[in-house]
């Protein structure tokens, strides 16, 4: 194992917020549309 300095340290960048930000906007997006079929498909009449 070797140590590493500080700057060096400092430039190490960690990528999984990146993924998990993409998988929530995509399963948001999912959600959405999923909901808007839904709709689309079986509509329901509101109780006024």
């Amino acid at each position: 194992m070797q140590k590493i300095s500080k700057e060096e340290m400092q430039k190490i960048s960690g990528g999984s917020v990146d993924v998990i930000t993409i998988s929530i906007l995509i399963s948001g997006l999912l959600s959405f549309i999923a909901g808007i079929r839904n709709g689309y498909v079986n509509p329901q009449k509101c109780n006024n």
